[in-house]
């Protein structure tokens, strides 16, 4: 809807715009397990910031066809990558019980996508699907303050182990 709307993209173009979206998602689904199994805090907060750039960059840029498919590109690898390093850091934490870490976190994905759906139709139907692009990419900001503002300042000896998991736990295999 966002391209046929707001960036008044042609409906023989929207397939090939979605192919190039979802390549990227797929890529990011790649990437996110790579970058988790070296760099955790780091791949969330970076993810969760390209993220919410992506998405506030796309409501000045909706009419620029070529950026729009860009930006929801740049979206979709985040957020592809955002289910890797989310997965890999809830079962690193709770190593005792991962069947139980799994299922919570799908569960608040789902969770999440349901009610974004719901957000998203209600800004749809009361300010047009170009806005909601400056709805998510606040919530997508105000997710990073409260991430970082739960966060203390580790030492420096704290931080290097804080964000460092054994490949074996990221997925890896010797």
């Amino acid at each position: 809807m966002f391209f046929t709307k707001a960036s008044h993209l042609a409906n023989s173009s929207l397939s090939p715009a979605l192919l190039v979206a979802g390549a990227a998602g797929v890529l990011g689904v790649v990437s996110g397990g790579w970058l988790v199994a070296r760099r955790p805090v780091t791949a969330l907060v970076t993810t969760l910031i390209l993220s919410g750039v992506a998405l506030l960059a796309l409501y000045p840029l909706a009419h620029n066809q070529a950026a729009a498919v860009a930006l929801v590109a740049v979206r979709a690898l985040a957020f592809g990558a955002l289910g890797t390093i989310v997965q890999v850091r809830v079962l690193t934490v709770a190593p005792g019980s991962t069947d139980v870490a799994s299922a919570a976190s799908s569960s608040v994905f789902n969770v999440g996508i349901g009610g974004g759906a719901f957000v998203g139709g209600l800004v749809v139907a009361s300010a047009g699907v170009q806005r909601t692009t400056l709805v998510a990419g606040a919530i997508e900001v105000i997710a990073i303050a409260l991430y970082v503002g739960t966060h203390r300042r580790p030492t420096r000896a704290h931080h290097e182990a804080a964000d460092t998991v054994p490949l074996a736990a990221a997925g890896a295999s010797e």
